[in-house]
Parts: structure tokens; sequence; C-alpha cells
């Protein structure tokens, strides 16, 4: 738990809000995905790489999405990574590695 609530601190940094903001004025404060402008609008990582802050990441690694977007995004994507986890965890009971 602690770890979220040092991102939740993170998102209040002048820095993120700074970048946000470019963010959201490269892509016209409009949701990527369904093209809405009137729900309140995020900022997505499209991924994480350890050891980077929010604000540190490239352009093509942000995205303006409105908080239904974001919302079914996010539960998208830790859909995939609870897939993986899983099948990690088989490959590893098996002795077998997931790498080529």
């Amino acid at each position: 738990m602690k770890e979220k609530s040092n991102y939740a601190e993170l998102l209040k940094d002048p820095r993120w809000i700074k970048r946000r903001n470019e963010i959201l004025t490269r892509d016209k404060n409009t949701c990527q995905f369904c093209g809405c402008q009137n729900r309140y609008l995020h900022v997505h990582h499209k991924r994480y790489i350890k050891g980077l802050k929010p604000w540190e990441y490239d352009d093509d690694d942000l995205i303006t999405l409105c908080e239904r977007c974001h919302d079914c995004e996010t539960e998208m994507n830790s859909l995939v990574y609870d897939d993986y986890k899983e099948l990690r965890d088989t490959f590893k009971e098996k002795g077998l590695s997931m790498t080529l």
C-alpha cells in the first residue's frame, strides 16, 4: 500500500503537473480513445519503466484518456498482467523459462 501512496504523492509534484498539462495540450484536451472532451481527463502511462518518475516519460509513453476510457484501459491492463503472472507461475512450477 505504501507504494501507491508514494505514487499519489508524485502526482502532486509540480514537474508532473507541468508534464500532464503539456500532454493535455498536445492532445487538445480530448480523450484519444473516444474523443470525449467533457469528462475528467487523465494522462495515462502506456507502460511503466522501473526507476522513472511520472514526468520523466517520453511523449510516446503518455496519452490523454477520459475517466471512463482510463478505467477500461487500467482494468484491461490489470487482467493481462494477472494472466501473465498465472502463466509465469505455471512455467516456474514446471521448471520452464519464459525467455527465448
